[in-house]
């Protein structure tokens, strides 16, 4: 890939850039000043935190210049810019940064739960309708379990470049977000998906059993103050692993906020790209617990 850098009028493919953009260049270590909290949600003595800085040209063609890493404007920590040709300008579309205002309302509860229902009415509207569904082709309502205080709104957390970030994407996030109610486990991307609740168990204190109509939930909390779990869903051989923080704990975390004011920013960009997580070897630094084996 080549290095370029572009300066105000310089042309990109058939667009004018409007504003100084160096597409790619030479690492460097970066410092950011950031009143952040520790994974145990500990405040750092040393708020000014270390990034490697790059930039990567993604996608350069007649429509779209797309550019990730981590890079500094203006103060504020990138990992990515989407530019889209529109009259022969490039104009900026997308930008996913680290939030720098950590008093904002982003990382307040209300934010995520707003954010999750959208119209609160049409979002009561919603879960009557899959009740009645229920009732209709059961004959019973919804069964009541015990959550055992368990937080009831999670949202994924997801790791770049070794860090880990609550995440604002664009449109929804994967895994879905979701609520634990004392009747249902409801998930949400674009649309609103109910799983009623069997039974639970408390197996340990850091340990929680609910069981779906085919699928058993093993909600594994690593961190007692933030609350950081994985949610481990079992049906028959098959594992599925998440990684999930109550919304109340964003506060302990980084914020990587995307922004796409003009039109939705494709998936199919796939940046930025996060980290797989060996969740397992999560599972095997917390303390053993009474986990039953699988069948």
């Amino acid at each position: 890939m080549r290095k370029i850098s572009l300066t105000r009028s310089a042309l990109v493919t058939g667009c004018i850039l409007t504003s100084f953009i160096p597409l790619q260049g030479k690492a460097k270590n970066l410092f950011l000043e950031q009143d952040i909290q520790s994974f145990s949600g500990h405040a750092r003595a040393d708020t000014r935190v270390a990034y490697k800085e790059k930039r990567d040209t993604l996608i350069q063609n007649d429509h779209t210049l797309l550019i990730a890493g981590q890079f500094v404007e203006n103060d504020t920590l990138f990992f990515v810019q989407e530019y889209d040709c529109e009259a022969g300008k490039m104009s900026r579309n997308t930008y996913i940064f680290l939030e720098p205002d950590r008093q904002s309302e982003y990382f307040q509860p209300d934010y995520w739960i707003n954010r999750f229902e959208g119209n609160h009415e049409d979002y009561l509207q919603q879960i009557k309708e899959h009740r009645n569904y229920h009732l209709k082709n059961n004959g019973t309502p919804y069964q009541k379990v015990n959550t055992f205080g368990l937080p009831a709104d999670w949202i994924p957390l997801h790791y770049f470049d070794g860090k880990p970030y609550a995440y604002i994407p664009p449109e929804a996030d994967s895994p879905a977000p979701r609520r634990l109610t004392d009747s249902l486990l409801i998930q949400k991307d674009f649309e609103i998906y109910t799983f009623p609740l069997r039974e639970s168990r408390k197996l340990s204190p850091t340990l929680y059993h609910f069981r779906l109509e085919e699928t058993d939930l093993f909600i594994h909390i690593l961190d007692e103050q933030t609350q950081t779990a994985v949610w481990e869903y079992r049906q028959g051989k098959k594992n599925r692993y998440h990684l999930m923080i109550p919304v109340a704990s964003v506060r302990y975390f980084d914020l990587m906020h995307s922004i796409a004011p003009n039109h939705k920013y494709f998936e199919t960009h796939r940046a930025p790209v996060f980290d797989s997580v060996n969740i397992k070897a999560l599972l095997q630094q917390k303390q053993q617990s009474n986990i039953p084996e699988k069948e």
